[in-house]
């Protein structure tokens, strides 16, 4: 690993963006590394936009400046794409949730299509972008949609980025979920893994 790793978790409030970034960090962390984390906004609403800055290495700061994240973690695609524009590193990777949300109460603007949101992370520089419908596997594989980010977390994993053990990474997730969730986090954790093998 070179001397810090930035990485971002962004998406809804509600969807666990606070829990995987909680995992990366604390797995990093059991590890050895210097691990600084902060929530924006740290107080949420469901369904508003939240994302979590997470550095690990030769760091001073919970954050990083605009552009410099190295690994960008997205569990709704249209909140990935407008923090994505603003912190995705155009020589990083972003894991990217499929699903689209339409948070809007009827009548509201139609949110645009997962392919439209791919063209925009393409026309901001962003090259390399790893995408499923997270949403789905965490049903078919965890019988809920709520470990979605849990899949997220393991295809992330799967990049190579994080200097961390899937071991630790899987006896984290067994740390801090609650314990009537363990067994599906952990298996969405795993399907997410396979996702890019």
């Amino acid at each position: 690993m070179r001397e810090e790793l930035n990485m971002m978790v962004c998406g809804l409030g509600g969807q666990g963006v606070v829990m995987a970034a909680r995992i990366l960090g604390e797995a990093a962390f059991t590890e050895g590394h210097r691990v600084l984390t902060t929530d924006v906004p740290p107080v949420t609403q469901r369904f508003e936009c939240l994302y979590s800055f997470v550095r690990v290495g030769d760091v001073y700061s919970e954050t990083f400046p605009e552009g410099e994240a190295d690994l960008l973690l997205g569990l709704d695609a249209v909140q990935t794409l407008k923090v994505g524009a603003l912190f995705a590193s155009d020589t990083g990777i972003v894991v990217l949730n499929e699903r689209i949300i339409d948070t809007m109460p009827y009548p509201s603007p139609k949110p645009p299509t997962f392919d439209e949101v791919m063209e925009g992370l393409g026309q901001i520089g962003i090259e390399d972008i790893r995408h499923c419908n997270a949403s789905e596997i965490s049903i078919q594989e965890a019988g809920s949609i709520a470990a979605a980010n849990m899949v997220i977390l393991g295809m992330a994993f799967s990049t190579g980025k994080i200097p961390v053990k899937k071991q630790t990474f899987l006896d984290t997730i067994n740390k801090l979920s609650p314990r009537q969730y363990v067994e599906s986090n952990c298996k969405a954790f795993e399907a997410g893994v396979k996702v890019l093998l």
